[in-house]
């Protein structure tokens, strides 16, 4: 779309501005035709978004993934506090975490 900009990634899955509404959107790379879903509603709800689950990071650490290097429940559980906290909404942060799963 031309109002589309790429202003993040996770692992090659972009973030992107839609400049139109102001919202952020994600999609997942290779998956042919682009369907992005809405994320946050703006740039500044992800910027502490994203911070939100970076500060879960680093609260719990390596204790976060098991032998195997799969996150543990513990960490998931961790990491959507932290989103709801800046989202005002644990369902909100539950469908986000379950959009960057796929």
């Amino acid at each position: 779309m031309d109002d589309w900009i790429v202003v993040a990634e996770q692992g090659g899955d972009p973030f992107i501005l839609q400049i139109s509404t102001g919202k952020i959107l994600f999609a997942f790379h290779g998956a042919g035709k682009w369907t992005p879903k809405e994320m946050f509603p703006d740039v500044f709800t992800m910027a502490a978004g994203l911070a939100a689950v970076g500060k879960a990071y680093n609260e719990i650490g390596d204790a976060g993934y098991d032998d195997d290097c799969n996150e543990t429940p513990e960490f998931t559980a961790l990491k959507v506090q932290r989103l709801s906290e800046v989202l005002g909404d644990r369902g909100a942060a539950e469908r986000y975490f379950k959009e960057m799963l796929g």
